[in-house]
């Protein structure tokens, strides 16, 4: 009986090109799927490092790669090739997962700042003025009367309640964004508008009765440790029904001052009297 002669592996299968299958004879030298791969994931892990969690994670998948990848070429004894492969994939795999690591420790130093900000709005309702006093620039220290407070505390506790925290993570303060397009600039006076010295921060808050933008201003010139933007210069919070919420009204007209009244001259001053 006649033998049928068995058919070469084809090109592409798993026997020529798997880092786990055996080399034909006469076979090229294969590259190491897992470098290639390690590679491309450390490239993709670099623009994916502003990602919190998502960045590092990739990076840190492409040095598993690359790590397993320089194994199994070293033990192939030449049948696998790629090495150069694999330590390109380990660097850039582990830059990715070293600027992940400084994006994510940065973005929580910056919410950890935003956080002091949010406490504004909890102190103000709390009605400590010395507390606030000391977040507030002098000028607005100066303007914020207790009936400004009272009637911030008023209209704030009635809409939306006592503020509980801003919201955790990074999506909520990129989703705030949007809703801080709702506020019309026009509705924003000419002192508070962003320029130099002053900027505005768009900040998610919760209430006991739902969601709000706080808006705060600062001032850039004038910086603390715990409020590394800039002092407060002023805070409005937007209710449900679209209308804003001064902490210092500014729109209050100032009360007139009034002059002082004439002092009647002295008896024996000597002044003549008409006659």
């Amino acid at each position: 009986m006649t033998q049928m002669p068995t058919s070469p592996q084809p090109a592409g299968s798993q026997g020529e090109f798997s880092d786990f299958g055996g080399r034909q004879p006469g076979a090229p030298e294969r590259t190491s799927v897992m470098a290639v791969l390690s590679l491309i994931l450390g490239i993709i892990s670099l623009p994916c490092c502003f990602l919190p969690v998502v960045g590092p994670a990739i990076g840190l998948v492409g040095l598993v790669f690359a790590i397993s990848a320089m194994m199994m070429i070293g033990r192939s004894g030449g049948m696998l090739g790629g090495k150069g492969v694999a330590v390109g994939g380990l660097v850039t795999s582990v830059l990715g997962v070293l600027a992940g690591v400084f994006v994510l420790v940065g973005v929580a130093q910056a919410l950890g700042a935003l956080h002091n900000y949010g406490r504004f709005v909890e102190i103000a309702q709390s009605d400590d003025r010395s507390e606030i006093e000391e977040m507030l620039t002098q000028d607005a220290a100066d303007k914020a009367t207790k009936a400004d407070m009272d009637l911030f505390r008023t209209k704030v506790t009635a809409e939306l309640g006592e503020y509980t925290r801003l919201t955790p993570g990074m999506m909520p303060f990129f989703k705030n964004f949007a809703k801080f397009g709702e506020i019309p600039m026009t509705s924003i006076p000419a002192e508070y508008q962003p320029g130099m010295g002053q900027s505005m921060l768009p900040l998610p808050g919760e209430f006991e009765k739902g969601n709000a933008v706080i808006v705060v201003f600062v001032s850039t010139l004038d910086k603390t440790n715990q409020l590394p933007l800039g002092r407060v210069m002023n805070v409005a919070i937007l209710l449900p029904d679209g209308t804003l919420a001064w902490f210092i009204d500014p729109n209050r007209e100032e009360a007139p001052e009034t002059p002082p009244a004439p002092v009647p001259p002295a008896e024996g001053s000597g002044e003549a009297s008409p006659g």
